[in-house]
């Protein structure tokens, strides 16, 4: 069985992803491949049929690819003292439910660089609130985007498994964006009317099982 998952996933989820499906069928001994790449790319191995599976992040715009859900994580912004809303020492999650644009546009934002499913949600987010930010940074692993904006470098959106709540209010805040505003739905991708093999039915099983347990 071959799998596809974004370098930005992969990091965080893929560990719990494969110890949930081992936990499921602890005497199987079923080999599992690995590609990481962007998400256009595995997109585009799903459909040639070089992989089995994709864990991504919705949208799909394909109609030849179904998925099961798994989770959905909210949005966090790490922001240093160039976002106008920056409060000193502050040392709780403060929440976000409305945009005011002006506040935004003065920071320093650290972008990942196109082809990732994240990052292009980014900018969609950011194109949709016609917000124009200035570009501190451009980083290929969103680890790497987090941990500058964690050291107070510039400011970056983050999903929540990307999340510290133990971080230095003194270089930077962290803002809950309300579900509304931003938030991210991740799914397990397959080939629609594709007769998958019961080890690869099996493995789906247990992830959403898995994540459904886990809320």
């Amino acid at each position: 069985m071959s799998i596809g998952i974004n370098e930005v996933l992969a990091s965080r989820l893929l560990p719990e992803i494969l110890s949930a499906y081992k936990q499921g069928f602890p005497n199987k001994s079923q080999r599992i491949f690995i590609e990481e790449n962007y998400s256009n790319a595995l997109e585009n191995d799903l459909l040639e049929k070089e992989i089995d599976l994709h864990i991504r992040l919705l949208p799909i715009f394909s109609n030849k690819i179904s998925y099961q859900k798994l989770f959905k994580s909210p949005i966090y912004l790490i922001a240093d003292k160039t976002f106008l809303l920056f409060k000193k020492n502050n040392h709780k999650i403060l929440s976000v439910k409305t945009i005011d644009r002006e506040k935004w546009e003065k920071m320093k934002f650290i972008f990942l660089y196109p082809g990732s499913g994240f990052s292009r949600l980014v900018d969609s987010f950011l194109n949709n609130h016609k917000i124009i930010v200035q570009n501190s940074f451009k980083i290929r692993s969103l680890e790497t985007a987090a941990n500058l904006a964690y050291e107070g470098l510039g400011c970056t959106f983050i999903p929540s498994f990307y999340l510290k709540q133990n971080f230095d209010s003194s270089k930077c805040n962290i803002f809950k964006l309300s579900e509304d505003i931003f938030s991210v739905q991740l799914v397990i991708a397959f080939l629609r009317g594709m007769n998958l093999n019961e080890e690869t039915k099996k493995f789906i099983k247990e992830v959403v099982k898995y994540y459904k347990n886990k809320k």
